[in-house]
């Protein structure tokens, strides 16, 4: 007779394996969609007491006229038309009278064939006025005499006070420098330069006598394409005198 005690073990496994055998797994759930609640920030509560900055629309201007402002502009507003200055000529200032070279100067050619003139490097110079008063303009014009592409450079003294010290320099490329201290009695306003010429403004301040020599360095031709080299030329002293209003 089988013992009982193996038999009810035997029994329970089999029970467990048919109810293995029956079972079928389910499909997974179907997520949900479910509302994410996002943080939210804060923006800064928006300024009323400043106006939007405007935004104008340039007038249309007319043949021979362009832009201008006349002052502040912002956002093109206050821009208006204006019919442009054209430049002064430098002779409308002074009339400069270039001298007659010296018999001893060389003679320019051109691929080797005489030229009939002489080359004479040297810069000549002519005012506006010798003599204004206070409030007054200026105008010294120099002109570069057989000097390419100068460079300028103005010496002054007042008041026969020490020697000569450059106040204003203009390099190759145009750049104005201010240099010095001699321009307390005429004060410099601008400079305007041509191919082998210059414009210097001034505006009188101050009571008092000012000595002015002008200098110009640049390339010398004595023919073309050569010989050439760098040299320059210094203009006599010119003289401005400046009296009370």
């Amino acid at each position: 007779m089988p013992d009982r005690r193996l038999a009810l073990p035997l029994i329970a496994l089999l029970l467990l394996g048919l109810a293995c055998g029956a079972f079928v797994p389910s499909a997974p759930p179907t997520p949900t969609a479910r509302a994410v609640v996002l943080p939210v920030t804060a923006l800064p509560p928006t300024d009323t007491s400043q106006p939007p900055a405007p935004v104008c629309t340039a007038p249309a201007c007319a043949a021979g006229e362009v832009l201008a402002c006349l002052g502040d502009c912002p956002g093109g507003c206050g821009t208006t038309c204006v019919t442009p200055t054209p430049p002064v000529p430098a002779d409308a200032y002074c009339l400069i009278v270039v001298r007659t070279p010296a018999p001893e100067m060389p003679t320019a050619s051109s691929n080797g064939t005489p030229l009939p003139r002489q080359v004479d490097p040297h810069v000549e110079v002519c005012l506006s006025a010798t003599e204004v008063t206070v409030g007054q303009p200026v105008v010294l014009v120099g002109r570069a005499v057989d000097i390419g592409l100068p460079a300028w450079s103005l010496a002054a003294r007042e008041n026969e006070a020490g020697e000569f010290e450059p106040v204003v320099t203009i390099d190759g490329a145009g750049q104005v420098a201010l240099v010095g201290t001699a321009r307390s009695i005429l004060s410099f306003v601008e400079a305007e330069r041509s191919l082998d010429g210059v414009v210097l403004h001034f505006v009188a301040q101050a009571n008092g006598q000012v000595e002015w020599q002008l200098s110009a360095t640049g390339e010398v031709h004595y023919g073309y394409p050569g010989p050439a080299m760098w040299a320059g030329g210094t203009a006599d002293v010119v003289t401005v005198y400046v009296a009370g209003p």
